[in-house]
């Protein structure tokens, strides 16, 4: 997909495609060292980071029941992730 830019009343913004090939995430967030993490439904929380890129391999999978409206949804990082470096997740 090609770089998009979209004026909205804040300002412009870009979208891009970081990665492909993810099932269903549900959530993200960024790590203080430019990694960002993400929960796909059928149970597995996978990083990107900025250099290399999607890690073939995922960073845990957690046996959830994944189908409808179940499975891994929420991700956040602790607040002080650099020096407690908790993962929280919802499932």
């Amino acid at each position: 997909m090609p770089i998009q830019t979209t004026r909205t009343e804040v300002g412009e913004a870009t979208v891009e495609t970081v990665t492909t090939g993810l099932s269903v995430v549900w959530a993200l967030d960024f790590a203080p060292d430019g990694r960002i993490f993400l929960s796909e439904r059928p149970g597995r929380v996978r990083v990107i980071d900025s250099v290399r890129g999607l890690d073939p391999q995922p960073w845990v999978e957690i046996p959830v029941w994944a189908s409808s409206e179940a499975g891994l949804f929420g991700l956040a990082l602790h607040p002080s992730f650099a020096d407690s470096p908790y993962v929280y997740v919802m499932y």
